[in-house]
């Protein structure tokens, strides 16, 4: 069980750039397609980078997958999943060829194994806080997005305000609420983007001196 992933972002480098994708559940029965949309994401990468995903979010996304039975070839049920006349996540970006678009199962296959990747976890919230620890208020992500980034947000929808606001959403069919929320996850993505460029290459070392 656990609470539903209704909105799911990942930054992924793709032809030398780095992307960022956003899933969305357009409303609850969507959580199934989005998070075969994700696996596919994760299809072939090596290394995924995450702030206190270790604790909480991996471990989430692994409990609901199971729970949806996502625990078998991807690949062939995100192709399944696409070709449903019922939940298909709400991609923010369009994806073009690849396995997902070749395949096309009339229904989910019946070997259960479980391929789902399984990607070198580094949770950057552990390295934050062996690096920073004592020289700034906390580790907390927006923290350390404004001493290390010098970036401080102003009217973004508080995370606790999220959930809420999603089921608001669903509820009334008004995107508008919406709108604060990918930006909010967006902001996130931005920040652990770099945060993982500082612990990777040294930087932020002044990071009790800005404000």
């Amino acid at each position: 069980g656990g609470a539903m992933i209704f909105l799911a972002g990942v930054v992924v480098e793709r032809d030398g750039h780095s992307q960022l994708v956003q899933l969305l559940a357009r409303n609850y029965a969507e959580e199934r397609s989005l998070l075969a949309e994700l696996w596919q994401l994760l299809l072939g990468r090596q290394v995924l980078v995450t702030f206190n995903g270790k604790s909480f979010d991996w471990p989430l996304v692994h409990d609901r997958s199971t729970l949806h039975h996502l625990g078998f070839d991807v690949r062939m049920e995100a192709a399944y999943s696409r070709r449903s006349s019922r939940g298909r996540a709400a991609a923010i970006e369009s994806h073009e060829g690849g396995e997902l678009e070749r395949a096309t199962p009339e229904r989910p296959p019946r070997d259960r194994h479980d391929p789902r990747p399984n990607p070198l976890h580094c949770d950057l919230l552990h390295h934050a806080r062996r690096r920073w620890r004592g020289r700034l208020p906390n580790c907390k992500l927006q923290t350390l997005e404004q001493y290390l980034c010098g970036r401080r947000r102003s009217g973004d929808i508080p995370g606790h305000a999220i959930p809420a606001a999603y089921h608001e959403y669903v509820r009334s069919g008004d995107a508008w609420q919406m709108r604060s929320i990918l930006h909010h996850n967006a902001l996130d993505l931005v920040t652990l983007l770099q945060l993982a460029m500082y612990c990777a290459t040294g930087d932020g070392a002044e990071a009790n001196k800005r404000a």
